[in-house]
């Protein structure tokens, strides 16, 4: 398993790889300097309850993507444990895809066998290129949703999942809302900031109502401050600011 997880790491584009259960413990690591024990430890836990989430709304997703400033991390569902790389802004995917279906079939095979004996091991190497980011966006990987985020920036309406079941919190993947319009209001909210922001622009949306209304429902009361929320933290320009507010009243 070690030298999986190692060989993996020695791909180009490809700053680190970490294993840890589906509960959240670190297995194994291969990683440059800057993602110690200490760091990966916590970023299993939050993978686990990131990937737990997702789960809920996308019982058949194995395969996520959160994307930060200086590149992205790729999760891997395998059995009861999560692979986790992380890669560079630049890395050639196509090639990175490859050896990474290569990795997780050879630890299906291994966890297939045996499991029991699995401790937290480690290779640091001496890069430090970059640090994950607070401001992250979990993506089922589907062709579908993929095609749509291709071709417009973010998902299409359809798969805006404002309202769920549950209530509003950083570890759900939907947002509570008060009633249809408050619904379609914020599909516009995030189609107005990706036309400025990209495809981030959804994050951004549900940590700003989080943060304004994380004991109620999002409703249209909300609107002014979840506007000033929105502009204040992603948006510097007049110009920008004017367009977005022309995308949302148009």
């Amino acid at each position: 398993m070690k030298n999986t997880i190692d060989a993996l790491n020695s791909v180009e584009g490809i700053n680190g790889v970490f294993l840890c259960s589906d509960e959240g413990t670190l297995i194994e690591f291969s990683a440059s300097a800057v993602y110690d024990e200490e760091t990966l430890s916590q970023a299993s836990s939050v993978v686990a309850r990131a990937t737990e989430s997702i789960s809920v709304q996308h019982d058949n997703c194995d395969t996520m993507i959160a994307y930060f400033k200086e590149g992205q991390l790729i999760m891997l569902k395998i059995d009861n444990h999560i692979l986790c790389v992380i890669t560079n802004a630049g890395a050639n995917m196509p090639f990175l895809n490859v050896a990474i279906k290569v990795a997780k079939k050879k630890l299906m095979r291994r966890f297939d066998g045996n499991t029991s004996s699995m401790g937290v091991s480690s290779s640091i190497s001496g890069s430090s290129k970059s640090s994950l980011g607070m401001h992250s966006s979990f993506v089922p990987h589907n062709p579908k949703q993929a095609s749509s985020m291709a071709n417009s920036g973010f998902p299409s309406d359809s798969e805006l999942l404002w309202s769920g079941m549950g209530a509003s919190g950083m570890n759900s993947s939907a947002v509570s809302v008060a009633d249809k319009n408050s619904s379609q209001m914020l599909t516009k909210l995030s189609q107005a900031l990706a036309e400025i922001v990209g495809p981030m622009a959804k994050v951004f949306v549900k940590e700003a109502v989080y943060k304004i209304c994380a004991m109620e429902p999002f409703s249209m009361q909300h609107l002014k401050m979840l506007l000033k929320e929105l502009e204040e933290q992603h948006i510097t320009e007049p110009a920008e600011i004017k367009k977005f507010r022309q995308c949302i009243y148009k």
